[in-house]
């Protein structure tokens, strides 16, 4: 796990460190903040413990405390052919003053069973998709604990389309990232420019790039099932990883 202090007021969060083979931890930020603190989990490591609403500090502050709860587990199965090797996401909404959205990520094992640990009831949504498979799963509001969910997939919708003027460079992958209310949906661009995001879900999406470290969001919304889109990225984004012309 990794200890966060998120400013009120806006700005970067900065990172605290646990002292080794304790629970215990410091955090260096300015006095007189106003801050949130938080412990999250990367996505997709497993912990059976919860992750925690916020703590409200000042600083300095000392002896603050985050009560991690015993979460609850999922596991089950996946229905139909050949489904091992699919993302199960999970991704529970908090309110602004508990800290970040919680995510969880596990991959299907053979014959599609997996299992999640340390999530907690609420506001929340499972998205089942594989990269490059035109099936999907959406379940909102997951009851839990539960140890027997069986997921039925279904038929999704792909939105693909070309990147005007791109060029690819090795080292400096180009992905566009689709955004609605569950997880975040991912589409790698081409060498050639081309784009093809699968197993979507009904809806209208945000359009956010990634490249060479950096990310920025698009004017644009695209429904899904959308073909021949035309994205267009500042130039900035396109030069990114070419060689000055001497």
């Amino acid at each position: 796990p990794r200890v966060v202090a998120i400013p009120t007021d806006g700005g970067d969060n900065i990172n605290g460190t646990f002292t080794p083979g304790t629970n215990r931890f410091v955090i260096f930020v300015r006095a007189g903040g106003q801050y949130r603190v938080a412990v999250t989990w990367p996505m997709g490591r497993a912990s059976p413990l919860a992750t925690p609403d916020v703590v409200q500090a000042e600083a300095p502050a000392e002896g603050l405390r985050i009560v991690c709860p015993t979460g609850l587990r999922l596991a089950g199965q996946i229905e139909g052919d050949q489904v091992s090797g699919f993302s199960l996401d999970w991704l529970r909404r908090r309110a602004p003053n508990q800290g970040p959205d919680v995510r969880r990520s596990v991959r299907s094992g053979p014959e599609g069973r997996f299992a999640i640990e340390g999530l907690v009831e609420g506001d929340t949504t499972l998205y089942v998709s594989r990269r490059g498979d035109d099936r999907y799963a959406l379940i909102e509001n997951v009851r839990l604990p539960d140890e027997s969910l069986v997921i039925h997939l279904q038929d999704g919708l792909t939105v693909e389309g070309a990147i005007r003027g791109f060029v690819g460079r090795q080292g400096f992958d180009l992905y566009l990232s689709f955004l609605w209310r569950g997880p975040t949906i991912h589409a790698q661009v081409q060498e050639d420019g081309t784009f093809a995001a699968t197993g979507l879900p009904p809806g209208t999406y945000g359009v956010r790039w990634q490249r060479a470290g950096k990310q920025g969001d698009l004017d644009l919304e695209i429904e899904a099932g959308t073909e021949d889109v035309e994205v267009v990225l500042p130039d900035d984004v396109l030069r990114m990883g070419q060689t000055p012309e001497k």
